[in-house]
């Protein structure tokens, strides 16, 4: 009886985030459409061009997955730290650190590929996972705010990355980036001339993992029952401190791991603006996704698309990128307040049909 009524209430809150999820992008269609019209563009062309863009070829499809890459390895920790109710606004800083230290193992490690690949990986997720740890150590030790002390980390670790990279890790030529690694050291690509390369299928396994982990074993239900309850985790004999150390240290690992990722498979050496702000758009990914793997893996290939969409868009008619960040941005404020507007929608809706009915 009681396994019969958790997952009809399972299926209604599906059904509940479905339906705010698909009102928050009809929201972002109209007012993108507003922005096109705006700027004397036929939306329906513009969306065409954009849909176009993504899928004009295979080497287009595969740019949506090495643009997907990062954005999906980084939501995944943070999967994992906001189920434990922790916000890691720091991915960027620790993809920075993870980048950085990978680097210097395939620099300066002489061995073979795969030898190197497995040091600068677990020192990547190290360096990522410290970085990450040291706001979740803050936040059970002292009572810090972890949101910022994780966005104060990104400043120190793009400072002292880009002191490195322009003073003793720097190339000759007088660029602010490091010196490249040699051509065995790259991840083998899915097809020449592409950028998308086999470490997507690393992160695939990742997000496997994770997804299992949140599911069916005891940590993930731990995590999962700090974040709704800390109170009634702590009661219940759970390390809630430790525990929340822990997932932002995940968190922290899952982003320098995406940072050697994106270092061994695209860029093969750290320059300035590696990230591209690839935390900040994880954590909105991961919001979208409501904290699950999968759905990170959906989110961050459907803004990688639009994304690929609109920069062949531009070649054809005058409409600026940033309507990707327009969209996004509606999506996700959409997404957040859709269910207090349906709450106090429905709630004056039943108000209303109380007071006919005592008319």
């Amino acid at each position: 009886m009681n396994n019969s009524i958790k997952q009809k209430t399972n299926v209604e809150s599906l059904k509940e985030k479905i339906v705010n999820l698909l009102l928050a992008v009809l929201m972002a269609i109209i007012i993108s459409v507003i922005f096109i019209l705006a700027l004397g563009e036929n939306p329906l062309d513009v969306f065409a061009q954009i849909g176009r863009g993504a899928f004009r070829s295979t080497s287009s499809v595969l740019e949506i997955l090495a643009k997907a890459t990062p954005i999906i390895t980084i939501g995944l920790g943070i999967c994992v730290a906001s189920s434990a109710g922790m916000t890691n606004l720091g991915g960027d800083g620790q993809f920075y650190m993870g980048a950085i230290s990978s680097v210097v193992v395939g620099l300066y490690v002489n061995a073979p590929p795969v030898v190197i690949w497995l040091i600068a990986i677990l020192v990547s997720i190290l360096a990522g996972g410290v970085w990450g740890g040291i706001a979740g150590l803050l936040r059970s030790t002292l009572g810090t705010s972890e949101v910022i002390i994780t966005i104060m980390m990104n400043y120190i670790a793009l400072y002292l990355v880009g002191f490195l990279i322009s003073n003793p890790l720097q190339a000759p030529g007088g660029i602010p980036q490091t010196k490249a690694l040699d051509s065995y050291l790259h991840f083998p690509k899915l097809m020449t001339g592409s950028r998308a390369h086999w470490g997507i299928l690393l992160v695939a396994v990742l997000a496997i993992a994770v997804s299992f982990v949140m599911t069916k074993t005891i940590f993930g239900f731990k995590l999962s029952t700090i974040g709704r309850s800390p109170k009634a985790a702590k009661y219940g004999g759970i390390q809630t401190n430790k525990l929340s150390t822990i997932s932002l240290f995940i968190a922290g690992a899952f982003a320098g791991l995406a940072g050697m990722i994106e270092v061994y498979g695209t860029y093969y050496r750290v320059l300035e603006g590696i990230t591209s702000s690839f935390g900040f758009t994880a954590v909105m990914i991961a919001i979208l996704a409501n904290n699950k793997a999968f759905g990170v893996i959906a989110g961050s290939l459907l803004l990688s698309t639009l994304t690929v969409g609109v920069n062949a868009m531009q070649i054809e008619v005058d409409v600026p990128t940033s309507i990707v960040t327009v969209i996004q941005s509606v999506v996700v404020f959409s997404f957040l307040v859709m269910p207090a507007i349906r709450k106090n929608f429905t709630g004056s809706r039943l108000a209303r049909r109380e007071a006919k009915l005592t008319e």
